[in-house]
């Protein structure tokens, strides 16, 4: 049922309260002119300016009060009608009778399987078996999650999940909706919380699916909860065979047509029973034949059970009932989704669709389950096939779907509007509107299906500013699913066409989305390239807004290729374009990343001032995000100062933030560092403690770059402790993903502790090597307080390797630094 909101109490109030005030407006009025010469006087000289104000408050009061009360008038008639199906459907659950065997069996392979299966033909009853079985379980205490497929894409299952996750306490059920990760993991991640919140999962109509090889991860690592599958096929991902759901007995099918209000002896209700072999959804059709027809003209008429039988029982239902119930049914086939009450109105051209629904409810041929009401499979099929008889009925049904979907636009709205436009042949309409609202999808997902989408559109476009369009969305989708090869493939295809038709616009958009694919793949110099050839567009036709954005690329870039001064450089720049345009929050931005870039010179107090001010920014725009991510800052740099207590405060305080928000990735980079901190204190247990919690939750999203810290981390906590071996095992782990990334600082850092650790294990000259390697890093970069501590390291190694020369050296630069720094002497 649609939310019937907890504004309707408020309607109600602003409705009466909208009718007293009219009222004694009038009222008042009136009194004031017979009895208050001075109003009375003011609107005999004024009769025009009180007629014109009488008018601008009076009508859309009444517009106010006309529209609330239609409002209304359709919320009372949604809701009784409602509450009509809900009283003829309540009894639906006692007709899965006979399965007793059936149900006793599922509750036994529950506790002994984690995938169970109800297979069997159509109208046999599995989904009432189902129901059933998700009853019993739920009167139990079992919590249970169902989902009727209606298409080959899960992309909808995953999104519903994630909600029904979060709503548990999941705090990884967000990353159920994050089109970064491809569906196959995060399917795996659905799996892996499933593990953590037992629950029975049931999927309905699973014979959809051509291809259910992703679904086999189920069998494979689902534990404490369970899958029921629902299907008119084998899942070829089940290696063990089901035997197919068997048809009711004789004592059950007489059973059922009495539940039924069949009034026929025993005898003639087996005779039906031997007919229909059984099948529920015969003897239901039989039933409902039986109102219109003498049952002993039926059985005489009836084939045997055959599918000459179901073709003699659907054409004499269709043929039974009235002009609106079959345009209704018509109208409802072509809906892939389930029916809310708006589409319901849609689908009642020819009769009220309380009267319609509450006649096809009563035939069980629609069923509402929670707040969607869904035509049975059998009765929706033959609808369809009769539908497609009236080409001119059907283009019309097609495109009022579209129109129900275009209502309210969402990125699987679009899809199904697609579809339907599409199906009534009207392809370039179809395509244009995925196209003009692609952001949608950019933002809520159904990537996989709207590549597709795009990909088909290609052969169907002769207009070549269409086409560059499209190979640009192409590339944007693809690119966030992580295909980079082939994002750049499609971009330079659009860059090309955008070259040729000299659009200078559309080529500075396409190199700054070619800086981007070049910036993940970690191809920093590449990404310089194009984010300058940009740069160079927008900054001729004066696009200051794009030109700070890419100022801010370019900086993160040179940052990551280790060129710190034209990293600030870069972000002075943006931060003087944002400071003209009053662009505050994206001040906020390049306040950290200057913040930042300066914690990785050394220079705190500048690292400090800059991290404050993107806070002080932050507080004021209510960015919480922002915040969390200025307090991890801040924690880091004090972290380096040595000023513990006040790291761990700042940490502290990300942590909660990025708790609130469901910022899993930011919990990740705060449990590393209090980690780290706790380290420093000599709090190993509890250092041992959130270094675990940042690693196991990096690893279950997939981020390399995240896993990287925990494992360097743990390395300095087991160096710490004296287990050196186990400590280099982590170093060697971080280091590892750190190549790989390219990660210059960061290798450096982590060659910077291993070689501490060798150290401690008396292998000096493996030590001396690794303080070199480190150097030459750290020197290039500019990172002065980590240069220092090589320093230092290589004048303690060479004088205890006796190497007098080369120790006085390294002294002499480590005091210099010390001195450039502002350290005290230790």
């Amino acid at each position: 049922m649609r939310n019937l909101y907890n504004s309707s109490f408020f309607d109600d109030i602003m409705r009466k309260r909208s009718g007293a005030i009219i009222f004694s407006a009038i009222v008042i009025t009136v009194v004031c002119y017979y009895l208050v010469p001075v109003v009375r006087g003011f609107i005999d000289t004024n009769t025009a300016l009180v007629t014109v104000l009488g008018f601008m408050i009076g009508i859309p009061s009444l517009l106010y009060l006309l529209l609330s009360e239609k409002k209304k008038s359709e919320e009372i008639q949604e809701e009784t009608l409602e509450k009509k199906i809900t009283t003829i459907l309540s009894p639906i659950s006692g007709l899965c009778l006979g399965r007793d065997t059936e149900l006793s069996k599922l509750e036994k392979d529950l506790k002994h399987k984690n995938v169970l299966l109800i297979k069997g033909i159509a109208g046999i009853g599995k989904t009432t078996l189902g129901l059933k079985f998700k009853d019993r379980l739920k009167k139990k205490g079992y919590q249970t999650f169902w989902r009727q497929f209606d298409s080959q894409s899960y992309e909808g299952f995953l999104l519903e999940l994630s909600e029904y996750l979060k709503n548990r306490g999941s705090l990884s059920a967000v990353h159920l909706k994050d089109q970064e990760i491809i569906p196959e993991e995060r399917l795996k991640i659905a799996v892996q919380e499933l593990c953590n919140y037992p629950t029975v999962l049931f999927f309905d109509n699973f014979q959809l699916f051509e291809d259910d090889s992703d679904f086999k991860i189920f069998t494979d690592y689902l534990r404490n909860s369970h899958l029921v599958i629902m299907s008119r096929s084998q899942p070829r991902f089940l290696s063990e065979d089901y035997e197919n759901l068997q048809y009711l007995d004789k004592n059950s099918s007489v059973e059922l047509l009495r539940a039924l209000n069949v009034k026929e002896s025993q005898e003639v209700l087996e005779k039906i029973y031997e007919k229909t072999r059984g099948h529920p959804w015969s003897l239901m059709c039989f039933k409902e034949l039986s109102r219109v027809l003498p049952v002993r003209t039926l059985l005489e008429e009836l084939p045997d059970f055959s599918r000459k039988q179901q073709t003699y029982i659907f054409e004499q239902c269709w043929k039974h009932l009235d002009d609106s119930e079959r345009d209704f049914l018509m109208r409802a086939s072509v809906f892939t989704k389930p029916l809310n009450f708006e589409a319901l109105e849609v689908c009642s051209r020819k009769g009220e669709p309380s009267e319609v629904l509450f006649s096809l409810a009563r035939r069980f041929y629609i069923v509402k389950r929670e707040e969607y009401y869904y035509v049975h499979d059998i009765m929706k099929d033959f609808a369809f096939s009769k539908l497609r008889e009236n080409s001119e009925l059907y283009i019309e049904a097609q495109r009022e779907a579209a129109e129900h979907y275009q209502k309210n636009l969402t990125a699987e709205n679009l899809l199904l509007t697609y579809h339907h436009l599409r199906d009534a042949g009207n392809y370039e309409e179809a395509i244009r509107l995925i196209i003009e609202n692609i952001a949608y999808f950019r933002r809520e997902g159904f990537w996989l299906d709207v590549r597709d989408v795009l990909r088909e559109s290609l052969d169907f476009f002769k207009d070549e500013r269409i086409i560059a369009h499209i190979y640009s969305n192409l590339g944007s989708i693809i690119h966030r699913l992580g295909e980079w090869d082939k994002a750049i493939e499609y971009y330079e295809k659009s860059l090309g066409i955008l070259e040729k038709l000299g659009d200078v616009h559309g080529m500075a958009n396409t190199y700054i989305n070619l800086g981007l694919v070049y910036h993940d793949k970690g191809e920093w110099g590449r990404a310089i390239e194009y984010y300058e050839k940009s740069l160079e567009i927008k900054g001729k036709i004066r696009d200051v807004y794009t030109v700070a954005k890419i100022c801010h690329n370019l900086s993160v870039a040179y940052d990551r290729k280790g060129e710190w001064h034209k990293a600030i450089e870069y972000y002075e720049k943006s931060m003087e374009i944002k400071e003209k345009i009053r662009d505050v929050h994206g001040m906020a931005k390049t306040y950290l990343g200057l913040g930042l870039m300066y914690y990785k010179k050394g220079e705190w107090h500048k690292a400090i001032e800059y991290c404050e001010k993107s806070l002080e920014i932050s507080e004021k725009l209510g960015d919480a995000y922002s915040m969390a991510q200025s307090y991890l800052s801040l924690g880091l740099v004090y972290t380096n100062k040595g000023e513990w207590n006040e790291a761990i405060e700042y940490f502290e305080k990300s942590l909660e933030i990025s708790n609130k928000l469901r910022d899993i990735h930011g919990m990740a980079q705060a449990y590393g560092n209090l980690g780290a901190v706790c380290c420093n204190k000599g709090e190993w247990d509890k250092a041992l403690e959130y270094c675990e919690k940042s690693l196991e939750i990096s690893e279950k999203l997939g981020d390399a770059y995240g896993k990287a810290q925990p494992y360097n981390n743990l390395g300095l906590i087991y160096d710490s402790k004296g287990e050196w071996d186990k400590a280099i095992e982590y170093y060697e782990k971080s280091l590892q993903i750190k190549e790989k990334l390219g990660d210059l600082h960061g290798m450096a850092i982590t060659k910077l502790n291993m070689a501490g650790a060798l150290g401690a294990m008396k292998e000096f000259d493996n030590a001396i090597k690794l303080y070199l390697e480190s150097e030459r890093t750290l020197k290039k970069l500019g990172d002065k307080f980590n240069l220092m501590k090589v320093y230092r390291n290589l004048y303690s190694y060479y004088s205890i390797t006796k190497r007098e020369g080369k120790a006085k050296e390294y002294h002499q630069k480590a005091e210099e630094l010390r001195k450039q720094l502002k350290i005290a002497n230790p």
